[in-house]
């Protein structure tokens, strides 16, 4: 870490910092992201679900498929999110 490179500001001051920057990641805002000028909460269908749980591929690489995080697709599989569904 570069002392030099920090700036003293407020959380709103960061946040407006990033949005400028273009630094805001794909999932940001609680699993939201912004498709078609939308700001939107992605819902997986059952099937979608089943699918998740039953394929071999990465946690990261079904990110790139369904519309939730990697760490969303970490709870699907171990069951934390999604109880009694599929």
């Amino acid at each position: 870490m570069n002392p030099d490179h920090l700036v003293i500001g407020t959380n709103k001051d960061n946040t407006q910092d990033m949005l400028t920057a273009k630094r805001e990641s794909r999932w940001a805002n609680g699993g939201r992201h912004k498709e078609k000028g939308r700001d939107q909460r992605q819902t997986l269908t059952n099937k979608q679900i089943t699918e998740i749980k039953e394929s071999e591929l990465s946690s990261y690489q079904l990110a790139t498929v369904y519309p939730v995080s990697a760490v969303q697709i970490r709870r699907i599989r171990s069951g934390s999110r999604c109880s009694g569904v599929a």
